[in-house]
């Protein structure tokens, strides 16, 4: 079994404005534009990948005067890089964004049932593995079906 879940901030970084001789009210209207842009460009590739692959859920938190904030989660009977390439795809759009994504996978080589957890971190316009130590090695005496 595959599952993945993670989470990303969504915003944009404001080096994406590069004019920054106008006033405060042209800026804001300006900064706006691009986060409204940038989240549409998001939705539109969630939309699209989700058309494609029907185990993927998601919801877009969004708070006036703060961050979009999204969560994710995919589950299927074999692996798919889906998700991934779908933060790659963030991370590409700009250096404002960051999360973390847990992807669990029985089918893999590697996979030990006491570190089943690979992690992933978004970071502006990095995204890449890094060792996950919250979860792995401390799962002694968790039961479930």
């Amino acid at each position: 079994m595959y599952n993945c879940q993670g989470w990303i901030v969504l915003r944009i970084s404001p080096n994406s404005i590069k004019d920054i001789e106008i006033c405060s009210q042209e800026y804001d209207d300006l900064e706006d534009e691009f986060i409204r842009k940038f989240i549409e460009k998001v939705l539109k590739e969630l939309k699209r990948i989700s058309s494609e692959n029907h185990f993927i859920k998601y919801e877009l938190i969004s708070f006036n005067n703060m961050s979009d904030f999204l969560t994710i989660q995919y589950s299927r009977n074999h692996r798919s890089d889906v998700l991934i390439k779908f933060f790659e795809f963030v991370a590409n759009l700009g250096n404002g964004s960051h999360g973390l994504l847990y992807e669990t996978n029985d089918e893999d080589i590697d996979f030990q049932n006491e570190k089943p957890y690979k992690l992933y971190r978004l970071l502006g316009n990095k995204f890449e593995e890094i060792e996950e130590k919250i979860f792995n090695g401390n799962l002694n005496g968790l039961e479930y079906l």
